[in-house]
């Protein structure tokens, strides 16, 4: 006649096999943990700007700031109004920036070729390194007017798009009102 009951043998087994499974699914885990930290990873921040007149020097605001208070600056000698980018490499690995853009609603982008608003690109982020970049509210401008005549808005909302070298993009979580008198 055969025992229907579970031998101590199977008990430490089954223990064992799930101790197993357990200690595989930690190290699965910690692996894919370590090889994400372990790349190059950027952080974008749009702000609002104003440029000295003379072109050698800029003073931002965060981009919740009202467009009015960066005109505070104009008596300064900061006249021309602009919205800045700045990418942060956050990661253990350089970074590189290729590009960057406006984005508009829907699927316009603006961008600038050579901007003399920051270093040319692309443009390598070495760890813990930053960097700005600024396009002029002049040049948005009409895409903004036609925008907010299309739309029957008095203003368009919109963030910065930057393309990494390693074919990953990445966009400024707060977006900037642009409105058409600015």
């Amino acid at each position: 006649m055969a025992q229907s009951g579970v031998s101590e043998l199977d008990v430490v087994n089954t223990a064992v096999a799930a101790a197993g499974f357990g200690l595989a699914a930690a190290s699965l885990t910690w692996q894919s943990v370590t090889w994400r930290l372990s790349g190059s990873r950027a952080k974008a921040k749009v702000l609002k700007a104003a440029i000295q007149q003379t072109g050698t020097a800029y003073a931002t605001l965060p981009v919740d700031e009202p467009w009015e208070e960066v005109g505070k600056f104009a008596n300064q000698g900061f006249t021309r109004k602009a919205l800045f980018l700045r990418v942060i490499n956050t990661g253990r690995q350089p970074a590189q920036v290729e590009r960057w853009m406006v984005r508009f609603p829907g699927k316009v982008r603006v961008g600038e070729l050579n901007s003399p608003l920051g270093p040319s690109l692309p443009h390598r982020l070495e760890v813990g390194a930053s960097a700005s970049w600024g396009i002029e509210l002049e040049t948005l401008m009409p895409m903004v007017k036609q925008l907010c005549e299309k739309r029957g808005k008095k203003s368009v909302k919109v963030c910065i798009e930057v393309e990494l070298g390693h074919d990953k993009t990445i966009r400024t979580r707060r977006r900037a009102r642009l409105h058409p008198r600015l």
